[in-house]
């Protein structure tokens, strides 16, 4: 069901804003909060703009933004995660404290710290989430790699001689790939929380990349009068987050046999 229900967003996100009859940034001052109706689906804002459709503009960057923090963090943190599981002595010691300055600060506030820093521009915001997952990646690749080194196909490769670049790429890296598939399913819902946060706040992606953050942000001061205005993206951020979440969970159900077979 979840799959099904993100498989229908990405397809509303590529083919939304071409069949939309209402254009996303068309102003009609006489239109203004005006509510859901056949003409518009979810209303009109103070400026008289189609709500609905601005809602499908922002779903393009809600899926850039997460699926590039996602790709992002994914490949950054299973690295550090190899690197630091197999060799394990001082490498790992001194890669994991750096993951622990990280985990010391709070999610957003290191994002808005990162984004403030470099700008907001789309392609700083995707680093600076990306960086927050990163250490998130590296302990949950680092545990799993801790395992597999151990397994008996890791010991026999050594034996007969195998590099160490080698048995981490064909072997150890294999055999966590599906635990890395799962997680990254579930942030791709926090990549969008925090993009939308980072948006609302005024420090996410520029004003010409229409954000479901910035809709909320123009829309919290009319909340009482035009409520419409305000759930139609809050809507979308909790229908798409909620089923990323579930797909996550069922993924890794799938990807993990034992913990299947412990429920």
């Amino acid at each position: 069901m979840s799959g099904g229900c993100i498989l229908l967003f990405f397809v509303w996100t590529i083919i939304g804003p071409m069949v939309l009859a209402s254009s996303p940034t068309k102003i009609n001052l006489s239109a203004r909060f005006s509510p859901p109706s056949l003409s518009h689906i979810g209303g009109t804002d103070n400026l008289g703009r189609d709500v609905f459709a601005r809602v499908t503009l922002g779903c393009r960057v809600a899926v850039k933004v997460s699926m590039g923090a996602v790709v992002f963090s994914s490949i950054l943190g299973s690295m550090f995660g190899l690197i630091s599981g197999y060799f394990r002595g001082r490498i790992d010691a001194v890669l994991m404290r750096i993951m622990d300055v990280f985990f010391a600060i709070p999610s957003v506030i290191l994002a808005i710290a990162l984004v403030a820093f470099m700008g907001n521009s789309l392609t700083n915001v995707i680093i600076a989430i990306g960086i927050v997952y990163v250490p998130q990646v590296a302990r949950v690749v680092r545990g799993a790699t801790l395992r597999v080194r151990e397994e008996d196909y890791v010991l026999a490769a050594k034996a007969i001689g195998g590099s160490d670049f080698h048995i981490i790429f064909k072997h150890v890296l294999r055999n966590t790939l599906p635990i890395v598939v799962s997680i990254s399913t579930l942030y791709l819902g926090g990549a969008i929380l925090y993009e939308a946060t980072l948006s609302y706040l005024g420090m996410g992606v520029p004003i010409a990349a229409l954000s479901w953050g910035r809709i909320l942000n123009d829309a919290r001061n009319y909340i009482n009068t035009a409520p419409h205005t305000v759930f139609v993206a809050g809507g979308a951020i909790i229908f798409v987050v909620l089923n990323l979440n579930l797909l996550g969970d069922q993924l890794r159900d799938i990807l993990d046999p034992k913990l299947r077979g412990s429920k």
